[in-house]
């Protein structure tokens, strides 16, 4: 645990979409916000992981899938539908957790049981700390902000 720290929070590059598809390392993008991080690794083979990080490195720069957020309020207002995020989806632009989820289709259909424009981030908060799942993806971080954050 004490070196996946150190690699995590020195090395650890993060692709993530906020306002577009960008790639950090940790702590960098998060210790100015404050922000509380939980880091799950996936327990796949090195050969599927770099498949998976490919795909997510290959979407660096495209602009943030803001209709798809849209979408997603929509549907949610219809109980979960998936009309609006099929309408609204964008594969030039994803937001967070399509990002997560296509990357990851890479290597294996489904993996968050839905198409990738269906899955919220919800959806992928439930699927890592679903206990059924703890084979799947160990939990390296637990929810807490980044040593030496600053509190808000």
């Amino acid at each position: 645990e004490g070196r996946d720290r150190i690699h995590l929070e020195g090395q650890a590059e993060v692709v993530e979409a906020v306002s577009s598809v960008r790639c950090q390392t940790l702590p960098k993008g998060y210790l100015r916000a404050g922000t509380a991080v939980a880091v799950f690794r996936p327990q796949e083979s090195h050969e599927d992981l770099a498949k998976a990080v490919k795909e997510a490195r290959s979407r660096i720069g495209e602009r943030y899938g803001w209709l798809l957020i849209v979408g997603h309020f929509l549907d949610w207002c219809l109980l979960g539908v998936f009309a609006f995020r099929r309408l609204l989806a964008s594969k030039d632009s994803p937001i967070c957790s399509y990002l997560v989820a296509e990357a990851f289709e890479e290597i294996r259909a489904s993996y968050f049981g839905k198409p990738p424009r269906m899955v919220s981030p919800d959806d992928l908060w439930d699927c890592l700390t679903a206990t059924a799942n703890a084979a799947r993806f160990k939990r390296v971080r637990d929810l807490t902000p980044i040593e030496g954050a600053a509190v808000r």
